[in-house]
C-alpha cells in the first residue's frame, strides 16, 4: 500500500488532533510499512547529526539520532494517529480470499515469459549482454506451491474423520488399512 492510498475517514474513527502535521506523516508512513527512521526522516523532523540534503551512502545514523527516532516513533501523538490509522484502515490491510486466490490463479496461468518488471507477479527481473545477445532472467513466485495453497483454501486437503468403534483400538484399524493396502495389485 502506498502513502497516498491511506484514507482518514472521520465517519470510521476520527483521527486524534496532533500539535505537529509532521507527526502524522510519521504515523501513516509507519502504517504503510516504512522503517520509524525512514518515517522519520520523510517526515522531515530534525535529527541530531543526520543532514538529509547529504544523502551519501556512508552517511549513518549515529546514536544520538537512534535516540531522536525513537522519541518520535513513542510520542504519545504518533502512537494515537498510528492506531487510529490502522484501526480505520483495518479492512484495507485484510486480504479477502477472493482476492488471494484471484491471485494465486494469475500466478498459476501466467507464462513465465509473459512477466514484465512492471508485472506484480514479477520478483527479480534481470538483463545482460552476452556475447551471444541479451539474456533475460526472470523470477516469479513458484507455481506448485500457489497451487498447493489454493487447493488448500478450497479444503481439498482437509483430514478426513476416522471414527474407531467402542471395541475397535487403533491398532486394529491400522492392522485392517495395512490388509486392505497390501491386497490391492
Amino acid at each position: 500500500m502506498r502513502m497516498d492510498e491511506i484514507t482518514t475517514n472521520e465517519d470510521l474513527v476520527p483521527l486524534p488532533p496532533t500539535d505537529d502535521p509532521r507527526y502524522m506523516l510519521v504515523a501513516q508512513s509507519l502504517v504503510v510499512g516504512y522503517t520509524p527512521a525512514e518515517a522519520v526522516v520523510q517526515a522531515s523532523l530534525p535529527l541530531p547529526d543526520f543532514s538529509p540534503t547529504n544523502q551519501s551512502p556512508d552517511q549513518k545514523l549515529s546514536d544520538d539520532d537512534y535516540d531522536a527516532i525513537r522519541d518520535y516513533v513513542n510520542h504519545p501523538q504518533v502512537k494515537q494517529l498510528t492506531q487510529a490509522l490502522l484501526s480505520s484502515n483495518e479492512s484495507a490491510f485484510t486480504l479477502k480470499s477472493e482476492e488471494v486466490r484471484a491471485y494465486l490463479r494469475a500466478v498459476i496461468t501466467t507464462p513465465i515469459s509473459l512477466v514484465t518488471p512492471e508485472s506484480p507477479l514479477c520478483q527479480s527481473y534481470k538483463r545482460q549482454d552476452t556475447k551471444f545477445g541479451e539474456t533475460v532472467e526472470v523470477k516469479m513466485p513458484d507455481k506448485l506451491k500457489a497451487l498447493d495453497m489454493d487447493n488448500k483454501l478450497q479444503g481439498r486437503y482437509a483430514p478426513q474423520d476416522l471414527s474407531i468403534g467402542p471395541n475397535e483400538t487403533l491398532l486394529e484399524m491400522m492392522n485392517e488399512a495395512r490388509d486392505k493396502k497390501s491386497s490391492l495389485p
